[in-house]
């Protein structure tokens, strides 16, 4: 058999506590992962940098050439444990004055004296990261280019490691988040776990408790399906007592018909049924029998009753029952007759059982 998924109040409430969580981490992993490549990018171009002005604070002219006594901090400054790869250039007016020839600084023509310029590049087929400073060196009219290029296997090294980072702190929110939503929400349900326990701790055994539920620790929200409940109890406490009442009412009222039954048989049993006697008895067992048949109508209308008729139906065939015939009249019908002559002492009996609303016995 297919279990049938059904909608959990607990698993929405979780749902909804969670599922913002996890969108506004989302957003906070993409901020903080534009932010930690800009963290990592400024503080490894100033590190660049550095080595760009240690190296063109060496730069000088000595007997009219252009010199560069190259520091040995210059680029141990960018060691690292990824053992990037460092290239550098000094050139003058497009000239190569030290390092490497082939370095991409095609985009640095219009820096100022003293600017410092960086970009992303391609070098011998690696990403790397370009930085240049323009230079004026005294005696020459134009500017000096000191280029340092680094490539960025560094650079990824400390932005997945932070990244990582981040990703397990927002996962260790989330699941934080969740098991603190698990328990505000087991928190907030439970005075509807111990309704549901009140409910289920009313056995049959004595009769059914319909007295209305305790609502007073039940929350503003669930309060209206349990106020329904109530008002649901009250409708089957209502409708139990009519029918223990009608039921009392109408076995009362059978007796009644069933004695004139009785009665009036005897009755053309011993005038027979072609006197005058006898067909009136007749017509009383005639009457008698209808009064029966629409006793059990009304039971059988009783039975087929739905929800939503039943206690109307039931208060209808109370009004009905006051119209039908009471064991006071059997003895005004009866006791007529019993004058005629017959034995007197014997339904004598027969009116006093009738009085106590028994029926006779032959």
């Amino acid at each position: 058999m297919i279990a049938t998924w059904r909608p959990s109040l607990r698993r929405t409430l979780l749902t909804n506590l969670v599922a913002p969580a996890i969108v506004l981490a989302v957003v906070l992993g993409i901020g903080g992962m534009v932010l930690i490549q800009r963290v990592v990018e400024t503080t490894h171009d100033r590190l660049l940098d550095g080595s760009v002005l240690a190296i063109a604070e060496r730069v000088g002219v000595e007997d009219g050439e252009l010199t560069v006594d190259l520091p040995q901090v210059a680029l141990g400054m960018l060691e690292s444990q990824s053992h990037d790869s460092i290239f550098y250039s000094v050139t003058y007016l497009g000239e190569l004055i030290t390092g490497y020839k082939d370095l991409p600084l095609s985009r640095f023509d219009r820096l100022k004296a003293g600017e410092t310029g960086h970009r992303d590049g391609a070098y011998r087929g690696k990403p790397v990261r370009i930085g240049v400073q323009a230079r004026q060196v005294y005696g020459r009219p134009g500017l000096v280019l000191v280029a340092v290029v680094e490539t960025v296997q560094a650079r990824r090294v400390v932005e997945r490691e932070m990244l990582i980072g981040l990703a397990v702190l927002e996962a260790g929110l989330i699941g934080i988040i969740a098991c603190l939503g698990w328990y505000a929400v087991d928190r907030g349900l439970r005075p509807l776990g111990e309704l549901k326990q009140e409910i289920d701790a009313r056995g049959i055994q004595g009769g059914p408790n319909l007295s209305p539920l305790d609502l007073s620790r039940v929350p503003q929200e669930a309060l209206a399906p349990a106020l329904a409940v109530n008002f649901l109890l009250q409708r089957l406490d209502l409708a139990i007592e009519l029918v223990r009442r009608f039921t009392a009412d109408a076995s009362h009222q059978m007796r009644t018909p069933l004695a004139i039954l009785r009665t009036h048989l005897d009755l053309v049993r011993r005038l027979g049924a072609d006197t005058p006697a006898g067909h009136s008895a007749l017509n009383e067992v005639d009457n008698a029998i209808d009064r029966l048949e629409r006793l059990l109508r009304q039971l059988v209308t009783l039975a087929r009753a739905d929800d939503n008729k039943g206690v109307e139906q039931l208060l209808e065939i109370e009004r009905e029952k006051g119209k039908q015939l009471k064991i006071e009249d059997i003895h005004d019908q009866v006791g007529g007759r019993l004058s005629q002559g017959y034995d007197r002492r014997r339904y004598g009996r027969w009116r006093l059982e009738l009085r106590h609303g028994r029926g006779p016995h032959s």
